[in-house]
């Protein structure tokens, strides 16, 4: 097998604009783990600590999966679900840039290492991929490109709240996303 890894990108928690927690600054673990999370089956790495006694979840331990609260298997359901509802949305800054937009969506000022997307590219090392194949692999690495772009160029850094001082670190926000850091 040959692997070749996509880029990483950071994973937003989103709510609707008048969820409890949106517009609220330095979110801790406990905050967000008191609300569902609608959103597909995860792997047990990315559902560790949601699953430690909260609302977002659980494991199963016949097959090793998280189970969030909310189990859809649409990510467009899932989206919407949290849209009109409390449940958390985790989506990147692509995923959520129209509905950042439109607001309907918005991040959460909350960040954890484990909230990246971790995927990439697997095939057979000793074999030619199909005509097909190849485009379609050279379509998603130009996809991904341009995402990479996208979010390098649209996060600009913007204020905390209250002022700050010349010459601190300025926090950034995905592309289109408000609420991150506002």
């Amino acid at each position: 097998m040959r692997f070749e890894p996509l880029p990483v990108h950071r994973v937003y928690l989103a709510c609707r604009p008048g969820h409890p927690l949106a517009g609220r600054r330095g979110l801790g673990l406990g905050d967000v783990t008191a609300y569902p999370l609608a959103t597909t089956v995860l792997p047990s790495t990315e559902g560790t600590a949601a699953a430690d006694g909260s609302g977002m979840g659980r494991f199963d331990l016949a097959s090793g999966l998280f189970l969030p609260s909310v189990h859809v298997n649409s990510l467009a359901l899932a989206r919407q679900i949290a849209s009109g509802s409390d449940a958390l949305f985790p989506a990147t800054a692509t995923m959520l840039a129209a509905d950042s937009a439109a607001g309907r969506l918005v991040a959460l000022d909350f960040d954890a290492p484990y909230l990246r997307t971790d995927y990439g590219i697997a095939t057979l090392a000793d074999r030619s991929p199909a005509p097909a194949m190849a485009a379609f692999l050279e379509l998603l690495r130009q996809a991904e490109a341009e995402a990479v772009e996208a979010e390098s160029a649209a996060a600009a850094p913007v204020r905390t709240a209250g002022a700050r001082p010349k010459g601190r670190a300025r926090e950034q926000r995905p592309p289109g996303v408000k609420g991150a850091a506002q």
